[in-house]
């Protein structure tokens, strides 16, 4: 479950700052404006992040569930 935590948070996070950064953080400035009612892209892209990997926590999680489910049990 970290796994996939890590891994979509990474992969999130990373993908958010990468446009960010392409477009002059434009956009993230006026987001976290208007979200966090404050001046803080970094911050953004860090709750970007996060929501991702909780996403991919929950999926990691179904997918052990759902082959533990099919394991045949020795």
């Amino acid at each position: 479950m970290l796994a996939g935590f890590m891994s979509l948070f990474l992969l999130w996070a990373g993908l958010a700052y990468w446009i960010s950064r392409e477009n002059g953080q434009i956009l993230a400035h006026k987001m976290s404006i208007l979200i966090l009612q404050k001046d803080n892209p970094g911050l953004l892209v860090l709750i970007t992040g996060a929501i991702g990997g909780v996403v991919g926590a929950f999926a990691a999680l179904s997918g052990g569930l759902l082959r533990s489910l099919f394991k045949p049990k020795a």
